[in-house]
């Protein structure tokens, strides 16, 4: 029973560390056309980089978290 906690805790590890990858190569820029000192600018680029921050520490947590949800209440139920 130990190894398979162990392979749920790699696993989960490894969807972990492929979304930050992701995230890396994905990372929001402002483009070269646009001035990066205009406080619009500023702004919008503030509040995509929150979004993106959010749906990305959402896509890294939450399967992982369901998975160990799923296995605690499937333990539960054949106990």
């Amino acid at each position: 029973m130990k190894s398979g906690c162990s392979l749920c805790l790699a696993l989960g590890l490894a969807w972990v560390a492929g979304v930050a990858v992701l995230a890396y190569v994905n990372w929001p820029h402002i483009p070269l056309d646009m001035s990066p000192l205009d406080p619009a600018t500023v702004a919008a680029w503030r509040a995509e980089l929150l979004r993106y921050l959010l749906v990305c520490a959402a896509a890294a947590l939450g399967p992982p978290l369901a998975a160990s949800l799923l296995v605690r209440l499937v333990k539960a139920t054949r106990r």
